[in-house]
């Protein structure tokens, strides 16, 4: 990928790629776990802009690189409590408890099997991550809340 950011955001146009404007608006919201739509009508989820297929292109993973690699994206993994809260995999929810992985852990698991699924526990709990449909499930009651994947 040549281009003066780590990321370029295009639009299908059907017969070519466009790059978007303010790909920095776009990339900011991408980022933020709390946006799924950006004001240009993208819808992240979805990766459309109206009918249109959107893509973002993008430098390497952290986790595929050596870490003197600089230009790579790091990818943070979040999770959605029952009232809405995202939280990064690792860090302290607002119940204090914390995943025993991280985003890099989980990151290396999915690039290696993008559909398969991820066990981990988060203080006397057991979840499962269902890569190919982005939930978490709590392993004993089958609880399912959504999983989203940002950049840092």
């Amino acid at each position: 990928m040549h281009y003066d950011l780590p990321y370029c955001w295009q639009v299908f146009n059907g017969r070519a790629w466009d790059n978007l404007p303010k790909m920095e608006d776009i990339e900011r919201a991408f980022s933020d776990p709390k946006i799924d739509r950006y004001q240009l009508l993208i819808d992240f989820q979805a990766m459309k802009s109206g009918s249109q297929p959107v893509r973002r292109l993008t430098t390497p993973s952290s986790v595929t690189q050596p870490p003197e690699y600089v230009l790579t994206t790091e990818w943070c993994w979040y999770w959605k409590n029952e009232s809405g809260t995202w939280t990064e995999y690792g860090q302290l929810n607002t119940e204090n408890m914390s995943a025993k992985i991280q985003s890099s852990d989980l990151e290396t698991i999915y690039l290696s099997d993008p559909s398969g699924t991820i066990p981990f526990t988060a203080g006397n709990q057991t979840y499962i991550i269902d890569c190919r449909g982005m939930h978490q499930v709590l392993y004993i009651k089958s609880a399912k809340c959504t999983c989203s994947l940002k950049l840092k």
